[in-house]
């Protein structure tokens, strides 16, 4: 009965409150898993590496940078025409769409580090694959990759487990990313192509896990 009156109250849930009731734990790990898109797409990546792995590929610096430029233009049309694309279709299918982009961005990464690994003489191929990868990356973006967890707490969460609900999303994928980011570089050099297949893989998990709770 305590319990019970507990949710019927404005008074902040602790974290054993959340993962003891089954609403509120759908609610926080439907919000988590949005949470942690970010974190297991290329976007950190690409803001502090992208350049370097264009020069990798065979560009020079001005290229990188030219390309780079056209990916935010090509993708730009998107942050005009998301609303009405997540007002027609539905946020939560919209999330999956996003959900889908970050793994092809990290299938095209993984397939040019393939390709650069392997030592081809023509770097071509790896350029487009990676231009093409970061192109659906940035489309991610657009749609929403960033405000997707904030849209979620808003919408599905009950008022008196979103700040509890608000601090583990945020706290726990930001320690994440940081690491992610300062071990990246060491783990390309080791793994080459395979660290890219792994966050595709990750990003897929999050696919299927977005797809079974709100579909």
């Amino acid at each position: 009965m305590e319990t019970e009156r507990l949710y019927e109250t404005h008074k902040n849930v602790s974290l054993k409150d959340i993962l003891g009731h089954g609403t509120y734990r759908y609610c926080f790990f439907l919000v988590l898993f949005c949470a942690f898109l970010p974190t297991c797409s290329a976007l950190n990546m690409k803001l502090q590496y992208l350049v370097s792995w264009l020069i990798s590929y065979g560009m020079s610096q001005s290229q990188a940078t030219s390309a780079m430029t056209a990916i935010s233009i090509v993708s730009l049309p998107l942050c005009f025409v998301s609303p009405l694309f997540i007002e027609r279709c539905g946020r939560r299918k919209v999330f999956i769409l996003i959900a889908a982009l970050c793994t092809l961005e990290w299938v095209f990464f993984g397939m040019a580090q393939l390709l650069h690994d392997a030592g081809a003489t023509d770097l071509r191929f790896s350029q487009l694959l990676s231009v093409f990868g970061a192109t659906l990356g940035q489309c991610a973006v657009n749609l929403g990759l960033l405000v997707m967890a904030p849209m979620m707490i808003s919408e599905v969460c009950p008022h008196n487990t979103r700040a509890t609900i608000s601090q583990l999303t945020q706290v726990l994928p930001a320690a994440v990313g940081t690491v992610e980011v300062l071990l990246f570089p060491h783990l390309r050099s080791c793994l080459g192509a395979g660290i890219f297949f792994f966050f595709s893989a990750c990003c897929a998990l999050l696919v299927i896990a977005l797809y079974r709770k709100v579909c």
